[in-house]
């Protein structure tokens, strides 16, 4: 049996069907549900992505870009 210990039921970015299907699709039999968000997060503009994408892609402005997403990352992964 598979336990998902920790969901946000959160009806604006999948309704309980939607919520539903996606736990059956990927073999999930339970649930414990939390409260919902405050609000669903918000994409980053395109922009914003294309100009770190970019730093990142060039060897001279990698540092900058690796600082500017470094508070955003999970430092037990690297």
């Amino acid at each position: 049996m598979v336990i998902d210990s920790h969901y946000h039921l959160e009806e604006r970015v999948f309704t309980v069907d939607e919520f539903l299907k996606e736990m059956d699709k990927s073999g999930v039999d339970k649930t414990a549900l939390m409260g919902s968000m405050v609000a669903p997060i918000d994409e980053a503009p395109k922009f914003l992505i294309a100009a770190l994408q970019f730093m990142l892609e060039t060897r001279a402005l990698r540092g900058l870009g690796k600082a500017l997403i470094s508070n955003f990352t999970d430092k037990s992964r690297n």
